[in-house]
């Protein structure tokens, strides 16, 4: 199996764009890198989200550019 890192990648060039205009967004942004997106993230992002209830507020948009599941869907 191979990952590419698009995720990450693509992540990163999407967040120094908007910063290299100058444009101050509406909110923060922020970048999380976690792991097993592409197996549900039960490890990753949903344990984040279920043992460090501080970190996100219910007004945040989460966004996993690569995600899936154990069946590759």
């Amino acid at each position: 199996m191979e990952d590419n890192q698009h995720g990450i990648v693509s992540s990163y060039l999407a967040v120094q764009a908007v910063l290299e205009t100058g444009l101050r967004p509406a909110r923060p942004m922020g970048l999380v890198f976690v792991a097993d997106e592409e197996t549900g993230s039960e490890y990753g992002l949903e344990y984040l989200l279920r043992h460090h209830k501080g970190l996100f507020s219910p007004q945040d948009l989460v966004v996993v550019p690569d995600w899936g599941n154990e069946q590759g869907v």
